[in-house]
């Protein structure tokens, strides 16, 4: 079980074929239960917390969910399985702002 990221357009909902890139259960608990993230920050990642709640992140926010990411990214350089996970969100969340996309996360 994984969280699927799915590019598409600004539409209401994206439909659930063509993952763009999967957040795999383990290196999510490592990030938001044993290691945890600092308290009021990465507003727009911490959207993903709960593991079975869909998420949207529109056009408008991608730029500042990279720049989450990547300081995220910052904080975990040593552990390589996350640092990957990390690198696909990246990837996904690139493509999508080059193209003015919107994406959502759902669990599959």
């Amino acid at each position: 079980m994984a969280l699927d990221f799915h590019i598409a357009n600004n539409e209401k909902e994206a439909p659930y074929e063509n993952v763009s890139v999967s957040f795999e259960m383990q290196p999510h608990e490592l990030i938001f239960y044993r290691y945890g993230l600092p308290e009021g920050k990465f507003p727009l990642f911490k959207r993903m917390e709960d593991y079975y709640k869909d998420v949207k992140y529109n056009s408008g926010e991608l730029q500042e969910l990279i720049a989450e990411v990547n300081e995220i990214k910052a904080l975990f350089s040593k552990n390589s399985q996350l640092t990957e996970q990390l690198n696909g969100i990246l990837a996904a969340c690139e493509s999508a702002n080059k193209n003015s996309l919107s994406i959502w996360v759902y669990c599959d």
